[in-house]
């Protein structure tokens, strides 16, 4: 069956008003060589709430104001018309700052020449469906309508179905194909299509309002074998853990090893049942293949430096639960509680004393080289204030087929690399490019959009933030709160390079810095020398990437990360030499550096500060090419700079003193700067 738009969106129950709002619908319908349709029907429908058959008027028009209940605040409206044999649908998503909705369809009227439909043979049917979670609700309509037809199901996972209106409950998260098949008198059987994504909120892993109901998992790659490793919270152990490989293949159990067929990027998720009530769903994208490195891969150092944490809260009183990755016997647990006061346990209570949003972070160090640190906003007692941000997304000036949306809390400080910056939240946006966020609390946030793979502009567009930029200290930050709706996005296009002989080859490295990002995937941009964008592409953490048949010229690697900053690598093509490598190197500490080589003529090598944690005093050892004024900054978790000061070192080897005995206990960063303006930049907990 043809569809105008083939609808991915969810319809979503979100926000309580204290009065209805009222949904317009109108448009226009008109024969294909341009002459009206008059008493023509006309269906609109709303999923699990309205359904009204309309009339063209004699200038081929049609109207509808619909009013919405309370808690209907965005959603999908679906047009469906007759169209020759098949039935025309075209869908349209509605919003707080978008409920004036207008259709103009053009259809095929076949040999008919009265108004109306009863002259044209039809069979047909058509369905819609409502997605909460793993559930799906789906409403059937078999043309022309007959109260003694059939529906048969077919739900995409191998289970089926009967019934006008069925649901369907799906065991994981996915794409699946569902077709009803309707048999109306002798002669007329139908069946039809759509493909639907199934899946909870893929940002934690569970369900949020339940607090602690949660999984994780992470993994370990060799060549094609994948071993991985789940964790429900709280712990249960009782659990159910059951996996989908991203094959076609799925598995139960705790801990469990796979065996793909071949290389490639397979998403895998793990689905949790612990209780009476606690359900959680996570995914991840893994790459399987023979130099697999990447997300818990082979490397080691990545698994045993991550740590994550969950809590329960009773009114202002507060469990904190850290757990860590590590195999050490004796791992130290810092806490940030948000509020100006630390603990040091694996468990903790903790006692607030207002109301309010908290950004909460454990570090843990395992070992002097591996210091890792995940943080969460919690919200304490009462209403956060927040309010309904909403916006679309554009490419091209066309909405966005398919893309995410990420919000970002930030500070004033953020954008010149002062402040601090952790992903708050994230969606995905509709069929008509549009994205909602719920109850977002009183603060300042940069807003993300980022297309799919899926799109149509996966390859030409570029991850761009809300003030229609690429890179995030460019970004227009939104304060919260008095929201100024709707903040929409305008993805910045990639210009493409010139065809060439030449290429870059690229590998991202990183010491356990995958907690900071928004996602797997780093965005790796290609600018030409006036930092205009040419190409697009992504990688994860100890992987290559390429720019390829490029001309010559100068151009510049950029990693785009949100809240780190980045030196990007300038290479000249000649040739004489018409490729290069690079190798991005990115620190979990919060700093950048474009070239594999070290970025600075002074400085040989940098060792790192010890011991850590520090009691009154540490040292850094460091190998200098040639003299040169280090200028050393001691900055808080909440980038606040907190201890400066300069000093001359000589050529060779020397120590750098490290005093702390006036500061309080917390986690810091140390930044060294040369002459040449390189940055060096590490952790470590007084």
């Amino acid at each position: 069956m043809k569809r105008l738009i083939l609808s991915f969106a969810l319809i979503f129950g979100l926000g309580l008003f204290s009065s209805a709002q009222e949904l317009s619908v109108n448009g226009s319908l008109t024969a294909e060589n341009g002459t009206v349709v008059d008493n023509y029907e006309v269906l609109i429908s709303i999923a699990n709430y309205y359904s009204e058959i309309l009339i063209t008027d004699e200038n081929g028009l049609f109207s509808d104001l619909i009013e919405l209940p309370g808690d209907i605040t965005q959603g999908d409206v679906m047009v469906s018309v007759v169209s020759c044999n098949d039935i025309l649908s075209e869908v349209q998503s509605f919003h707080p700052g978008n409920l004036d909705i207008t259709f103009d369809l053009v259809i095929c009227r076949g040999d008919s020449t009265g108004g109306g439909n009863d002259t044209i043979p039809l069979c047909e049917n058509f369905f819609y469906y409502d997605v909460q979670g793993l559930n799906a609700s789906f409403y059937g309509m078999a043309l022309p309508e007959n109260e003694e037809a059939t529906y048969s199901w077919a739900f995409g996972d191998g289970a089926s179905g009967e019934g006008a209106e069925t649901a369907h409950a799906y065991a994981s998260d996915g794409t699946y194909q569902v077709t009803l098949t309707t048999t109306s008198g002798d002669d007329c059987t139908a069946s039809s299509f759509e493909f639907l994504y199934i899946g909870n909120d893929s940002t934690g892993g569970g369900n949020d309002t339940i607090y602690g109901c949660q999984n994780y998992f992470y993994y370990d790659v060799e060549g094609l074998s994948a071993s991985f490793f789940g964790l429900v919270l709280p712990e249960n152990d009782d659990a159910t853990y059951t996996w989908t490989f991203g094959d076609g293949t799925s598995g139960e159990g705790a801990e469990i090893v796979h065996e793909y067929a071949e290389e490639g990027t397979y998403e895998v998720s793990l689905f949790t049942t612990s209780g009476g009530d606690c359900e959680a769903i996570s995914y991840e994208f893994v790459f399987i293949g023979d130099d697999s490195t990447g997300g818990g891969g082979n490397d080691t150092i990545w698994n045993e430096c991550e740590n994550y944490f969950y809590y329960t809260a009773n009114d202002f009183d507060v469990n904190f639960y850290g757990i860590s990755f590590s195999q050490d016997d004796d791992v130290a647990f810092y806490w940030e509680f948000g509020d100006g006061s630390f603990g040091e346990a694996a468990n903790i209570e903790h006692q607030y004393a207002q109301a309010g949003l908290y950004i909460v972070t454990l570090t843990t160090v395992s070992s002097d080289t591996c210091v890792y640190s995940s943080t969460q906003a919690i919200q304490i007692g009462g209403d956060n204030g927040g309010q309904d941000i909403w916006g679309s997304v554009f490419a091209d000036g066309n909405p966005l087929d398919y893309g995410f949306v990420t919000m970002f809390s930030a500070d004033d400080d953020t954008n010149n690399g002062d402040g601090f910056c952790y992903d708050f939240r994230f969606t995905e946006i509709d069929s008509m490019g549009s994205y909602f966020f719920e109850n977002v609390p009183y603060g300042d946030y940069l807003i993300l959009a980022f297309p799919d793979y899926m799109s149509a502009y996966f390859e030409t567009h570029l991850p761009s933030y809300y003030g229609d930029t690429f890179f995030w200290e460019e970004a227009t930050i939104i304060s919260l709160g008095d929201a100024a709706n709707a903040y929409d996005i305008n993805l910045v296009p990639a210009e493409g390079a010139f065809d060439g002989e030449c290429w870059i080859d690229g590998n991202l490295v990183g010491d356990n810095f995958k907690g900071q990002l928004d996602n797997e995937n780093v965005t790796l941009i290609l600018l030409d020398e006036n930092n205009n964008p040419l190409e697009v592409t992504y990688s994860q953490a100890n992987s290559a990437f390429d720019f390829s048949n490029i001309n010559y010229g100068t151009y510049t690697v950029y990693a785009e990360i949100t809240g780190l900053p980045t030196e990007p690598a300038t290479i000249t093509l000649t040739a004489d030499n018409p490729n290069a490598e690079v190798t991005i190197e990115v620190s979990a500490n919060g700093a950048t550096t474009g070239l594999g080589d070290m970025p600075s003529k002074y400085v040989e090598e940098i060792g790192a500060i010890y011991p850590n944690p520090i009691n009154t005093q540490a040292q850094i050892h460091m190998i200098m090419k040639q003299q040169s004024a280090l200028t050393i900054h001691i900055y808080n978790q909440l980038g606040q700079l907190v201890q400066t000061r300069t000093i001359t070192a000589q050529e060779g080897t020397s120590v750098l003193q490290i005093q702390t005995d006036n500061l309080s206990n917390g986690v810091y960063n140390l930044q060294i700067m040369t002459d040449d303006g390189a940055s060096f930049i590490q952790k470590f907990i007084k």
